[in-house]
């Protein structure tokens, strides 16, 4: 009895030892962004993602970069990644935009075989492309073209003009045309524009182009940003610095449909926070870490609401009365201990409310100075 007590033993202290080393190693997850470097929409994005993971899984992030640099950047991309992968064996692989989703479908089997991947910040892809990838389900991203048409309207109702910023590519054309049929109830009042892309002169926008648009659009305006990735010269351009030269030299407010160029000068619009995003591929993740099939799941996109820029917002004089109640605000003052963020416009108003009765509060005390001062003078 004692030999096997003391064969037992060790055996009993070695498995718990091995089930809690397994417990503490947790799951990984790799994130293929489609741009070069962090931006304020990769960091959402990925705070989205492990907030919702929580200790379940870890992530590592990977970077690619403008997809115009042709196949042999992209094979030094693969080069790199498969260095920095070499030694993770990923659970899931989760891409960040429509660059990363079209690398990963041509070398996933190369740096991560047979692992499920989940796409993120792209709409609902083409089904062929789904049934080529495999192990694949996703987070689509809708535009809500219409829906931004429509706050454009609800906070600046005396608007004559939008103007609409597009390299016309085949995506933006489609989204001009939702643009028009949402522009029909206020077409009594005001029209839409399409500077190098109307019918009939098609001859679009290069960068010079932009700034010479953005001088000219009026103050009863709106600058509506449906994409923008080539000139007119079929040269790649960056999309930020496109809405920062709209924000910086037009006299009206710009409105865009996501969340990744709202740092960019953009008031703002009806979109999908990259938070959110990644939080809902969380929910996906941790289905797979499960056991569930990906290639079984369905997609479910994640449902966009109003976000504004309160800083925007104060500079065009709009009242945060004209807010929806799901309307989300960002850089809004900030109390030293409220911690910063997106707020709802419930706190909105309480703010301006706030504030308003400062104000009447000074009011008050000067009038009643001025009252005193009478009195004592008389």
């Amino acid at each position: 009895m004692l030999i096997r007590r003391r064969f037992v033993i060790p055996f009993i202290v070695t498995a718990l030892l091995t089930g809690v080393f397994s417990l503490a190693r947790a799951a990984d997850v790799a994130v293929i962004h489609s741009s070069e470097v962090p931006s304020r929409w990769t960091d959402a994005f990925v705070r989205g993602l492990a907030d919702g993971l929580g200790d379940e899984a870890s992530v590592e992030q990977g970077w690619l970069g403008p997809s115009d640099r042709g196949d042999d950047f992209f094979e030094t991309r693969f080069e790199v990644l498969e260095k920095q992968f070499h030694d993770t064996e990923p659970a899931v692989v989760v891409t960040d935009g429509s660059t990363a989703f079209s690398f990963i479908r041509k070398y996933r089997e190369s740096l991560f075989p047979g692992v499920p991947v989940v796409y993120c910040a792209i709409t609902r892809p083409e089904p062929e492309y789904l049934r080529q990838c495999g192990e694949c389900t996703g987070i689509p991203m809708p535009l809500s073209i219409g829906e931004t048409v429509h706050l454009i309207f609800r906070l600046r109702p005396d608007t004559t003009t939008v103007v609409g910023i597009m390299d016309g590519s085949p995506e933006t054309l489609k989204y001009r045309r939702k643009a028009e049929a949402a522009m029909e109830p206020y077409l009594d009042h005001a029209e839409i524009v399409f500077p190098g892309n109307e019918y009939g002169d098609e001859g679009g926008l290069d960068a010079e182009l932009v700034r010479t648009v953005a001088n000219s659009v009026p103050r009863r305006g709106a600058v509506l940003f449906l994409g923008f990735d080539r000139d007119n010269a079929g040269k790649q351009v960056d999309p930020a610095a496109i809405v920062e030269t709209l924000a910086a030299r037009s006299a009206a407010p710009v409105f865009g449909l996501t969340d990744q160029w709202m740092d960019s000068g953009m008031l703002g619009g009806v979109m999908v926070r990259a938070q959110a995003q990644g939080a809902t591929a969380a929910q996906v993740v941790r289905r797979i870490l499960a056991g569930e099939s990906a290639a079984e799941m369905l997609p479910e996109a994640v449902q966009p609401v109003p976000v504004v820029d309160f800083t925007a917002l104060t500079r065009f004089g709009i009242p945060p009365t004209r807010l929806s109640d799901d309307t989300l605000a960002v850089n809004v003052p900030q109390h030293p201990e409220e911690p910063s963020g997106a707020i709802s416009t419930g706190t909105v108003l309480g703010l301006a409310g706030a504030v308003a009765l400062a104000l009447l509060a000074v009011m008050v005390r000067r009038r009643s100075g001025a009252a005193r001062g009478r009195k004592s003078g008389q």
